[in-house]
């Protein structure tokens, strides 16, 4: 069985969500490193215009995805950098203490 994959966008300005640029940035890095590594990103969580500051469990898109990783039990979120799912180390640390208790992985393409 396939482990489910969801790959997380962020942005955090409007304009940055109109141009799709930064969203683009975001997700040929989460696509490339799924490719080289054997997995297939199932399902995008994107947030437009949200900042980094904000608990990745209290934004809409990663809030969904979070509940179906924990349902499986054996997902993964991949994210182009660390700072598009948190910009303080200890949110960062809350989530992958999340991933370990509910037994999904989070990856990020730049390692």
């Amino acid at each position: 069985m396939r482990r489910p994959v969801a790959g997380n966008l962020r942005v955090s300005t409007a304009e940055q969500a109109e141009s799709g640029a930064g969203l683009q940035r975001n997700e040929r890095p989460v696509s490339t490193y799924a490719a080289r590594t054997g997995l297939t990103v199932g399902r995008w969580c994107v947030d437009e215009a949200v900042s980094g500051s904000v608990l990745p469990t209290q934004r809409p898109a990663p809030a969904g995805v979070l509940a179906t990783l924990a349902d499986c039990r054996s997902g993964v979120l991949l994210v182009a950098k660390v700072d598009r799912i948190a910009r303080k180390a200890s949110d960062l640390l809350a989530l992958r203490n999340l991933a370990e208790a509910r037994g999904w992985a989070l990856s990020a393409a730049d390692g």
